[in-house]
C-alpha cells in the first residue's frame, strides 16, 4: 500500500520550514516559488512580468506565491489574469473561484479571506491542518502548519480536469479522487505514524490514545485484521478503516498487486482436462443467477463476484453459509469463527458482505475482484510464493501447493476444486451482461435529468419461487388432465406473435383501460403480485391442484375449456392492466410443459 498525496501538496510540503530572512536579505526559495508560474508558463501573456514585479522582497505577503508556485511546479496553472491583480495568484482571494469546488480533502486549496494554503491533514469532520506560506514564525513568516476550522474557510478548490489533463495528472481529477481522503475517509497510517488519526485508531481498538503508532498499536491492528479476514500487514488503509468504522468509509483508489492480477487474468487459460468441468460449474451458477442477484440487491457487490465464491466454499449449496460452507443453522467453528446461525443463505451473504466491508467498494474491475477473492481466503499462498489455488485452480496459473486445513500447508498437495477466476471468465463467456468494472445493483441516474415525480413508497415484495410452483404442477400431472386445447390457447395468449398453427383461436380480450398518471395504483408491485396470485389460484383450483374454498360456484366448476378460458381471458386482462403481463411469458412457458404432459 502506498500513501499517496496530490503532487502539488508534495511540493508545498517540501518547503515546510522555509522562512523569511531577517533584514534586507531574501530567501531565494520564496522568490523562486513566486516566479515559478512564469517559468512554467512563459507563453502566457504578462505572467513573467507579474511574477518579477512582486518578488523583490520576501517580507511582503507571499502565501499566494507559495500556493501558486506549488501548483505551477507540477504543471498546473494558478489563477492569473493580466492587469487584474485581484484575479491573479499573488492575491490570496484569487483562489476563491479558481479551479473546481470540492469538499474538505487532503490537497485541496483553501482560502480564508486574505490568506490561502492547502489542506495537509484532516483532524476530524470540522478541523484540519493547513500548510501555507507566510504563516507565523519568529522571523515573521514561514511555511508552517496551522490548525484551522472548516467554518473559517471561504472556499475549498481543486484543479479542474483541463488543467490536470494538461499537466498529465488526470488521475487526480475530482471524479477519480472521489475516494481520496475526505471528511468520510481516512489516510493510510502505519508504524511510525503520528497525529489525530492514530489517536482515533487507538480509541477504536481500546488502546491508550497516545497519538503514536507504536508496537502495541501495530500488534492490535494485526490482530484486528486477522479476525476480520483482512490482509495482515499492520497498515491501516481503506479496507481496514472500513472494517473499523463500518459504513463511514468509501473504498477507492489503487488495488494492491493490481499489475500481477491483470497479467494473470490476461494469461489465464483453463487446463484442458478441466474445460468440461468449468463449463458445467459455470452453467450451474448461471442457473442460480436470480438468487445471487437477490442476495446482493441494494449493495455495490456484483452477483458474479459472490457466485464463484459460493461454489468454492460450499459447492453451490444454499443450505450452507457463504463464509466457509458450514450449515446455515449453526454458529461457525471454522474461519471466520462465531458467525451465525443464519435463517437463510441471503442472511449469511448480508453478514459476510458487512464483515468483509465489500459494500464499501464502488467499482469492480478484474484486479479488484481478484484481490477481494484472495483476501477472502487469506494471503497465505502469497506468503509461500505460490499463486492462490482459491483463485487460479484448474488453470495454467496454478500448478500445485495447497493449504489442506486452516493454517496447514502442503507443498505437494494439488487443489481439486475450481478456482474463482476460471469460473468468472466462463460466466462472462456465457452471459454477455456480465461486465467487469461497475456494479449493477444500484441504478445509475443522469445528474442532468429532471427529478422523478414523488410516488408512494412501495415496500419490497416477497420472492416467488417459480421452480416450486412448476414442481407442484408436475407432481399433480395425473390429476390435472388439462385438455390440449386449453394448453394451446394459453400458449397463444402468452405468445400472440407466434401462435401454434391449427389450434383453437385465442379469445379476444378487451384491453383494460390504462391507468392515468394521476392513478398509478395498478402499476404498484403489490397490485401486480395480487393479480398474478388471483389468476394462478383460480387456474390451479379449477385444475384440482389445490382445493377451492367452500364457495358453491367454485365447487361446481369443472376442468373444461369452456370454464378455464373465461378465467384465463379475464384474469390475464386484469394482470395485463397492471403492466406486469409481459414479464409472465417465461413463467407460462415453464408451466405449459407440465400442463400438456397428459392431454385428453
Amino acid at each position: 500500500m502506498v500513501d499517496q498525496v496530490p503532487p502539488w501538496l508534495a511540493s508545498q510540503r517540501a518547503d515546510l520550514g522555509q522562512e523569511e530572512i531577517p533584514g534586507p536579505a531574501n530567501n531565494p526559495r520564496i522568490i523562486a516559488k513566486a516566479r515559478l508560474p512564469g517559468v512554467k508558463f512563459p507563453n502566457v501573456d504578462g505572467i513573467v512580468a507579474y511574477g518579477n514585479e512582486y518578488t523583490s522582497d520576501d517580507k511582503q505577503a507571499w502565501c499566494g506565491a507559495e500556493t501558486g508556485g506549488s501548483l505551477a511546479e507540477v504543471g498546473i496553472m494558478p489563477p492569473f489574469r493580466k492587469g487584474h491583480d485581484t484575479e491573479s495568484y499573488l492575491w490570496a482571494d484569487s483562489f476563491i473561484t479558481w479551479g473546481a469546488a470540492c469538499d474538505m480533502r487532503v490537497g485541496a486549496v483553501c482560502t480564508f479571506g486574505g490568506h490561502v494554503g492547502m489542506v495537509d491533514e484532516i483532524i476530524d469532520a470540522d478541523t484540519f491542518w493547513c500548510i501555507g506560506g507566510n504563516q507565523g514564525s519568529p522571523n515573521g513568516g514561514a511555511v508552517t502548519r496551522s490548525k484551522r476550522s472548516r467554518s473559517s474557510v471561504r472556499a475549498f478548490r481543486w484543479p479542474d480536469d483541463a488543467s490536470l489533463q494538461q499537466a498529465g495528472l488526470i488521475e487526480w481529477s475530482l471524479a477519480a479522487a472521489s475516494g481520496a481522503v475526505t471528511t468520510t475517509t481516512r489516510p493510510l497510517i502505519k508504524a511510525g505514524s503520528t497525529g489525530g488519526f492514530v489517536t482515533e485508531l487507538q480509541k477504536i481498538l481500546g488502546l491508550g490514545p497516545t497519538g503514536i503508532f507504536d508496537a502495541s498499536t501495530d500488534t492490535a491492528v494485526r490482530s484486528f485484521q486477522a479476525v476480520h479476514g483482512l490482509e495482515v500487514d499492520g497498515e491501516v488503509g481503506p479496507l481496514t478503516w472500513a472494517a473499523l468504522l463500518g459504513t463511514s468509509v468509501t473504498i477507492a483508489g489503487d488495488v494492491p498487486h493490481a499489475a500481477e492480477y491483470h497479467d494473470q487474468w490476461q494469461r489465464m487459460v483453463v487446463a484442458p482436462d478441466h474445460v468440461a468441468t468449468v463449463d458445467t460449474l459455470a452453467r450451474k451458477l448461471l442457473a442460480n443467477k436470480a438468487r445471487y442477484k437477490a442476495a446482493v440487491m441494494g449493495t455495490t457487490v456484483p452477483w458474479w463476484f459472490i457466485a464463484p465464491i459460493h461454489e468454492r466454499e460450499s459447492s453451490c449449496n444454499f443450505s450452507a453459509n457463504i463464509h466457509n460452507g458450514q450449515p446455515l443453522g449453526q454458529v461457525t467453528t471454522l474461519e471466520p469463527k462465531g458467525r451465525g446461525p443464519f435463517s437463510s443463505f441471503e442472511a449469511s451473504v448480508a453478514d459476510w458482505i458487512r464483515l468483509k466491508a465489500l459494500d464499501k467498494i464502488a467499482n469492480w474491475p478484474v484486479e479488484r475482484v481478484a484481490y477481494q477473492d484472495e483476501l477472502n481466503n487469506g494471503m497465505g499462498y502469497r506468503n509461500k510464493g505460490v499463486p492462490s489455488a482459491y483463485l487460479w485452480s484448474f488453470s495454467n496459473i496454478y500448478t500445485g501447493g495447497k493449504y489442506v486445513a486452516d493454517h496447514v500447508w502442503s507443498a505437494v498437495a494439488v487443489d481439486k476444486q475450481c478456482g474463482t477466476m476460471p469460473l468468472l471468465k466462463k460466466i462472462m463467456e456465457l452471459d454477455a451482461s456480465v461486465v467487469l468494472a461497475a456494479p449493477e445493483n444500484k441504478p445509475v441516474t443522469d445528474p442532468t435529468a429532471a427529478p422523478a415525480p414523488a410516488t408512494d413508497i412501495v415496500p419490497a415484495q416477497p420472492t416467488i419461487d417459480l421452480n416450486q410452483i412448476v414442481g407442484t404442477i408436475e407432481q399433480h400431472s395425473e390429476k390435472v388432465r388439462v385438455p390440449l386445447e386449453f394448453a394451446v390457447a394459453l400458449f397463444n395468449r402468452m405468445h400472440p406473435d407466434k401462435p401454434l398453427a391449427g389450434t383453437v383461436p385465442t379469445p379476444t380480450v378487451a384491453p383494460a383501460p390504462a391507468p392515468t398518471p394521476a392513478t398509478p395504483t395498478l402499476q404498484r408491485p403489490s397490485v401486480q403480485l395480487g393479480a398474478l396470485g388471483l389468476l394462478g389460484t383460480l387456474v390451479m383450483q379449477v385444475m384440482g391442484v389445490i382445493d377451492p374454498p367452500s364457495i358453491p360456484i367454485l365447487n361446481m366448476v369443472g376442468s373444461t375449456v369452456g370454464t378455464l378460458l373465461p378465467i384465463l381471458t379475464g384474469g390475464t386482462a386484469a394482470v395485463g392492466a397492471t403492466g406486469a403481463f409481459s414479464g409472465l411469458a417465461s413463467i407460462a412457458s415453464k408451466i405449459l410443459g407440465a400442463l400438456i404432459k397428459n392431454p385428453k
